[in-house]
């Protein structure tokens, strides 16, 4: 077998918040492990507040764990500092979930797309303004959108912004949180599709995080079920559609029924 691209293992994060007797401790994140294999999609479910997205900042040092180990194509991330760091960033970057607060409203399109170059001091104005226009068409924007600013963007339109901003550095992982869950259902296919075809071009693994099963069933090759901060299911898609072996992965697919046979 070929060596994974993320091999992250008990992982565990506390956040603690209050003083003396009103001190309190939550365990967001408790002995996780996620392995998510080039090209692949891992798909991270459950409920609102079962640590999904922290899970998935662990892995870009967005938070710091308490705990475990993380490597990327064999390289300690929880070691990595200053410009390795950033470095390593490249290669892993993220779309979030709520397409309107992850950009800047004073910016054009066109620049939103390019700030990672600009972060990474990467290219002239005119090669950066070329290549965020390419990504724009890629993603199914019209390049001559790139002088707009967001406020004339759908949320669909927006997501698309974000995933080309994305791709900017050419990573080989991306960690999707929830990058649907606020559209329409009419567009969420879309935007799943896009990813799917984006990923089969590019060879791109993705972290999916979602509480929707029946977008994680279309999109996933294997897949995870998160509860109180634990894993208590990990499996392949059909294994854990299929085959479910868990009182609450069973839970979860009888209160979404049919829904979650699409795909």
């Amino acid at each position: 077998m070929s060596e994974p691209l993320l091999d992250a293992r008990g992982l565990s994060k506390v956040f603690r918040s209050g003083r003396g007797s009103s001190r309190r401790e939550v365990r967001a994140v408790d002995d996780v492990d996620i392995v998510i294999e080039p090209g692949q999609t891992h798909g991270l479910v459950g409920e609102s507040g079962s640590g999904k997205s922290t899970t998935g900042r662990i892995q870009l040092r967005l938070v710091e764990p308490d705990a475990g180990s993380a490597t990327f194509r064999g390289q300690d991330l929880l070691a990595l500092k200053g410009a390795a760091l950033r470095a390593m960033r490249r290669h892993m970057q993220l779309v979030y979930q709520d397409p309107f607060s992850s950009v800047d409203p004073r910016f054009r399109i066109r620049d939103i797309v390019a700030e990672p170059w600009v972060i990474h001091r990467l290219y002239d104005r005119d090669e950066r303004s070329r290549r965020a226009d390419e990504l724009l068409e890629r993603v199914g924007l019209d390049p001559a959108l790139g002088d707009r600013r967001p406020a004339s963007f759908s949320g669909g339109q927006l997501q698309r912004v974000g995933i080309a901003r994305a791709l900017a550095l050419e990573p080989e992982l991306i960690i999707c949180d929830e990058p649907v869950s606020a559209l329409d259902v009419s567009v969420q296919g879309q935007i799943l599709n896009l990813l799917m075809d984006l990923q089969a071009e590019r060879g791109l693994a993705y972290l999916f995080i979602a509480h929707d099963l029946a977008v994680v069933r279309h999109i996933s090759h294997r897949v995870s079920v998160m509860r109180h901060g634990r894993i208590v299911e990990s499996g392949s898609r059909e294994d854990i559609f299929e085959r479910p072996q868990h009182e609450y992965t069973k839970a979860l697919l009888a209160a979404v029924g049919e829904d979650a046979g699409m795909g």
